[in-house]
């Protein structure tokens, strides 16, 4: 049972993975030409590291996720999920690692912890909402213990 589990996770770890590869080359270029957008190359960071950042706008995601040359798992909140099309296919495709707002987020941090150990990188928003007015909101000290935890390089 365990062993069909874990194939199942490495097909739909590929599925992500040829999504990002696929996307990527394209998308790239055109968000930066379009929104004259310039962002730091996370080519030679080690891996596996988690992703910190603050979240101020819809596209935050994509434009945080173009540092990263390898494919990256996000946390989401799981409103996405119920987004119709969208939702459907942010989650077959890209991997989120779904926050349930108003709940404990041990099972967000447990989805965290098993993608870095799998090796994976992961991007994360701490604050856990966008901001109003640009500036960073409060972060969990949680999120600290999370990251000195997972082991895992940290980029901010």
């Amino acid at each position: 049972m365990a062993d069909d589990s874990k194939a199942l996770q490495e097909r739909e770890h590929q599925r992500y993975v040829r999504t990002w590869n696929f996307l990527r080359p394209f998308a790239v270029p055109i968000i930066k030409r379009i929104f004259r957008y310039d962002c730091d190359d996370l080519r030679d960071v080690p891996g596996p590291y988690l992703l910190l950042s603050n979240h101020n706008a819809d596209l935050d995601p994509a434009l945080v996720g173009m540092s990263a040359w390898h494919q990256t798992y996000f946390v989401a909140s799981e409103h996405l999920v119920r987004a119709g099309w969208l939702g459907n296919f942010l989650t077959k495709n890209f991997g989120l690692i779904l926050h349930v707002k108003g709940k404990t987020a041990a099972g967000s941090a447990l989805g965290i912890m098993r993608t870095l150990k799998a090796g994976h990188n992961v991007i994360l928003f701490p604050e856990g909402n966008r901001s109003f007015n640009g500036l960073t909101g409060y972060m969990s000290p949680a999120t600290g213990k999370l990251a000195r935890r997972s082991g895992a390089s940290l980029v901010t």
